[in-house]
């Protein structure tokens, strides 16, 4: 029995399921290409709001300074600064900062509250994608800008009245000049500049719209792409659905009304009725040729006439039968026409060919209900999700051809459901290791802050200790760990060395590893502990030498006190010179009056060398406070490193989960860019600082010599007044020759060497003195500890 109408169905309703699953695959396609669209739209609108940025600042930047030219007034040179400041990424962002700002802060008004964080441009358009080659058309433009930026400084410096020294420093000071300033705003060279600086923005404003105009026609064609394919697939669901109703049409319903209105005919006695689909190859072709069948049998009777009228019963039961015959015909054609097959042919058998056509009709309807159902099971199943549910049609021809069609379809629906349910356990795997990893992420987050929080009070015993996590999240905290490890390390050496610097100890050593910034840290407190040991070895060779000096004062102020008292007594054995003695007693007293002078000079130069140890000290001092403040700032550097490494961490989780969540890495770039910046500020004041302790050290050294020198006059001081004593002693001979002629002048020559004696005497103790403040300092820098080597040297 032919099939074919059944097997028609079957390819009709795949066609139709194939359809839909494509029109539902290509509107996805089509969403995501649109939403693409929108995402280049707005990184255009943003790209072109930054580099307008570019330009209004540089104009903001003329107008300021031709405003401060003009006006003297402070507020505008400072506005000048902030614009620099901001676009450089030295102060924070304002908020809104693309819409009308610095005209509405020169005016006085108020501006939108709110800050950003601060962030240079060429850094924010990294992050916005911009390219290697349009970001160095922007570094070009603002080299060539800079030299606009001096001219404009250069002009607020001459209303300032400031000008530049040969160095090129504004240092040298004289009257304010206006009129230079308006020279130097409005002349051709800063025209000349300031267009050539537009130049290179001029072909950055090009490659980057090239660039966004491609992005988005690569983009948009995409979307007319998928919306091509979309068109595609509701077409083809259209022409399934419309061949669907076609096939119905012209297959089942005009061949099952035809075939009724014949069978109505035939019931009426129409014998010229031609009974159509006679060679049709379907269903309805054997119900046709049945239903032929039955009215050739009719005519037959007919034509019998009066000799068949033995017959006629037959007949009339024949015409019962088939009325019969079409009226369930009619009931089950209607009932088959809204798709129930389980109505049946029940007649009289009396008529064999009715009962034959009977037969025939329920056994169509017993095949294409049996298919009906089996297709219905076959595309239930397939609706369910199974796809290992076989179509199984019993017969030949087109049922066989349904049956093998829709195998095929079977396996190919299966094919593509496998595939989409590898891609959904594929897509839940990956979900349930991102969401693992997430969890792991924030625990690890949550670690790191908190070690950055103690790591910002001083405390660095915290650890991080994640169990269960992969290797990735192990070697971060690992890497955290020895890390602040490390740092922990770095302060307890740098504690150590300082203490032992405040106590006096030179010997130890700063224990760090060679490498890097720590590297640098102990090669500087190396040197400067160097330094401080060969200051202190100087100083105390040259206090063993004042401590010798003034040994040797003393015992020559001892003698000269013998030497007056030896000349008393030669005075009343020269009582018969008077006139040469008192000559020699005026000279006597000139000499001993310098004498008292030079000791004068000598105790003056002791309180200098006192006050040039005290600078030595104080310059120790400097030194210590110095060191502290490197012990800070390393500090400070170590924060920010531990941070810049956290921002580090989450850019890469950010950067792995794609999609919406890709925009995070905007955000933590931005965060190490800020990070970043403070570990530079914080290496430059590490620097600064070291170079003043260097200053610090050479002061010393300075003061070393001052103290040198100051020995070195006392020194010479104590020379002359040798010479000066033993002018006396020479003057006391002369007097002891004349005594005998001076005899009326003995009081006045024994006053006069009382006098020199007292003088001595007051050169001994200051002399003691002396030697007491050289054993102080001695005994001071004693407290020093110095190397063994040092010491020998000593």
């Amino acid at each position: 029995m032919e099939r074919r109408i059944q097997i028609a169905s079957v390819v009709m309703t795949a066609l139709l399921l194939f359809s839909t699953v494509f029109a539902a695959v290509t509107a996805q396609r089509f969403v995501k290409a649109a939403h693409t669209v929108d995402e280049l739209d707005q990184l255009k609108h943003e790209s072109y709001l930054l580099a307008d940025e570019f330009r209004q600042s540089g104009d903001d930047l003329t107008r300021l300074a031709r405003t401060f030219a003009l006006t003297g007034q402070g507020r505008f040179e400072e506005q000048y600064h902030q614009v620099l400041a901001i676009r450089n990424g030295d102060q924070p962002r304002p908020a809104d900062y693309h819409h009308i700002y610095w005209d509405f802060v020169a005016a006085g008004m108020e501006v939108s509250p709110g800050t950003k964080a601060a962030r240079s441009l060429t850094l924010l358009m990294k992050d916005k994608g911009f390219t290697e080659v349009e970001l160095a058309k922007l570094e070009e433009a603002a080299l060539v800008a800079e030299r606009v930026v001096a001219m404009d400084i250069e002009a607020m410096n001459a209303v300032r009245g400031y000008y530049r020294d040969p160095q090129g420093n504004y240092t040298l000071r004289d009257a304010p000049n206006r009129q230079l300033a308006r020279r130097l705003l409005h002349s051709d060279a800063y025209h000349e500049e300031k267009a050539r600086s537009l130049l290179p923005l001029d072909e950055f404003y090009k490659l980057m719209e090239d660039r966004l105009d491609g992005a988005v026609a690569q983009a948009r064609a995409t979307e007319g792409q998928a919306a091509g394919q979309q068109a595609m697939a509701l077409s083809v669901m259209g022409l399934t659905s419309l061949a669907v109703g076609v096939f119905l049409l012209v297959f089942c319903i005009r061949p099952l009304s035809k075939l009724t209105i014949a069978m109505r005919e035939l019931a009426d006695g129409a014998a010229e009725t031609q009974i159509p689909y006679q060679e049709s190859r379907t269903e309805f072709g054997v119900l046709a040729r049945q239903i032929n069948d039955y009215k050739a049998a009719s005519d037959k009777i007919a034509e019998m006439g009066e000799a068949e009228k033995l017959r006629k019963r037959e007949v009339i039961a024949q015409r019962e039968s088939a009325l019969a015959l079409q009226a369930q015909v009619d009931e089950a054609v209607g009932l088959a026409l809204d798709g129930d097959f389980s109505s049946r042919i029940n007649i009289d058998a009396q008529d064999p060919s009715a009962g034959k056509i009977a037969d025939r009709v329920n056994t169509l309807m017993d095949r294409l209900d049996a298919a009906t159902a089996e297709l219905v099971e076959a595309l239930n199943a397939l609706g369910s999700g199974d796809v290992e549910r076989r179509l199984s049609l019993a017969g030949g021809g087109r049922f066989r051809e349904l049956e093998h069609t829709g195998e095929t379809a079977r396996q190919r629906l299966g094919e593509l459901i496998g595939l989409m349910s590898e891609n959904a356990e594929n897509e839940r795997a990956n979900s349930a290791r991102m969401q693992a990893q997430k969890e792991q992420s924030d625990r690890l987050q949550v670690e790191i802050d908190e070690m950055i929080a103690q790591a910002q009070d001083g405390a660095f015993d915290k650890r991080i200790a994640i169990p269960g996590c992969d290797d990735s999240t192990a070697r971060i905290a690992d890497g955290m760990n020895r890390l602040i490890e490390g740092y922990d390390h770095t302060i307890e050496e740098l504690i150590a060395q300082f203490t032992a610097l405040g106590q006096g100890d030179l010997t130890r050593e700063l224990g760090l590893e060679a490498r890097g910034r720590f590297g640098e840290l102990q090669h500087t407190a190396d040197r400067t502990r160097q330094l401080l040991i060969a200051l202190i070895a100087s100083v105390h060779d040259s206090a063993e030498q004042v401590h010798d000096s003034v040994n040797r004062l003393r015992v020559d102020a001892t003698t000269v006190s013998g030497s007056m008292q030896n000349q008393a007594a030669s005075i009343e054995q020269t009582s018969a010179a008077a006139t040469e003695m008192t000559k020699a007693i005026k000279d006597n007293a000139v000499s001993l009056t310098d004498a008292s002078e030079l000791a004068n000079a000598v105790d003056h130069s002791a309180i200098g060398g006192a006050e040039t140890v005290a600078s030595v000290v104080a310059a120790v001092e400097e030194i210590k406070s110095r060191s502290d403040k490197i012990a800070d700032i390393v500090s400070i550097i170590e924060n920010i490193s531990f941070q810049t490494n956290l921002l580090a961490l989450n850019a890469t989780v950010e950067a792995a989960r794609a999609g919406e969540a890709g925009r995070g890495f905007a955000v933590v770039a931005s965060e190490v860019r800020n990070l970043s910046l403070r570990a530079s500020d914080a290496a430059t004041d590490i620097a600064g600082l070291i170079n003043a302790t260097t200053q610090s050290v050479d002061h010393g050294v300075v003061l070393a010599h001052e103290a040198g020198t100051a020995l070195t006059t006392i020194s010479d001081d104590m020379a002359k007044l040798r010479e000066k004593i033993e002018s006396v002693s020479t003057s006391g001979r002369d007097q002891a020759m004349t005594f005998h002629e001076v005899e009326l002048a003995i009081s006045e020559i024994s006053k006069a060497t009382q006098t020199s004696a007292a003088s001595a005497e007051r050169s001994a103790e200051l002399s003691d003195a002396l030697v007491d403040t050289a054993t102080t300092l001695r005994e001071t820098l004693a407290q020093f500890q110095r190397p063994p080597s040092v010491q020998a040297a000593a």
